[in-house]
């Protein structure tokens, strides 16, 4: 009776390892196919809907006066204009690596210059979005709250936009020294972030990313929430 047991033990046991072996055994191109195949499916998606759905604001905020007077939909409009600048700077070379499979970069002066010049507007459109949204929610909050003193956005407008570009401009100097092209012993040539020296590359990145998330993450995510928080307890 024990022989059977150990026999009947054994054979599940051959019966899972030939099920294990069949699992491992499903083709590595396969799976990498599909998944290459979702993300660029994916990217391509939210490429396509940001165009459509920024294009649509910049258009409807343009063709309409009582919109392209309005102080809130001019705040609205370059939020919009700071996501289209996103999605037509940054999502296609996620989509072109996605696509090649390699972070191979261009090689040249026109690389060098790319190099420098790509990430750091990459890095300004998308903090000043970030920072449009806020300007956004203080907006709305001004207008419930203290309805007169949001004539104090709308006298300055103009100052407040610009300054949504040009803080996250001045943010991102550090970037045209930062950003370096380099050739791997293999002849791969790659666009990183490596910091010249004096200075200790991992340590200085490791500081500006922190920097650059309290400023433009954490701090506009905590203000934000704060905001509506006041927002809703008045409504």
């Amino acid at each position: 009776m024990k022989n059977n047991n150990t026999s009947a033990n054994d054979s599940f046991t051959d019966q899972d390892d030939i099920a294990g072996s069949d699992d491992e055994c499903l083709p590595l191109g396969e799976k990498n196919i599909i998944r290459k195949t979702s993300k660029v499916t994916a990217l391509t998606s939210i490429i396509v809907i940001s165009l459509i759905g920024n294009v649509c604001i910049v258009a409807v905020t343009l063709k309409t006066k009582r919109m392209r007077t309005a102080t809130a939909f001019k705040f609205l409009m370059n939020m919009a204009i700071a996501d289209l600048c996103t999605t037509v700077i940054n999502m296609p070379e996620s989509l072109v690596t996605e696509i090649m499979d390699s972070d191979q970069w261009i090689p040249g002066t026109m690389g060098m210059v790319l190099c420098k010049l790509l990430p750091f507007c990459q890095q300004v459109c998308a903090f000043s979005a970030i920072l449009s949204l806020l300007i956004i929610v203080l907006d709305r909050y001004f207008a419930i709250n203290f309805p007169f003193r949001k004539l104090i956005l709308q006298n300055h407008f103009k100052a407040i936009i610009a300054t949504s570009w040009i803080v996250p401009g001045i943010s991102s100097l550090p970037m045209f020294v930062a950003n370096n092209v380099i050739i791997e012993t293999d002849g791969l040539i790659l666009c990183i972030e490596e910091w010249p020296s004096p200075l200790d590359s991992m340590k200085s990145y490791r500081n500006y990313t922190i920097i650059l998330f309290a400023i433009f993450y954490l701090l506009p995510l905590i203000a934000i929430s704060l905001i509506y928080s006041c927002i809703f307890s008045k409504l």
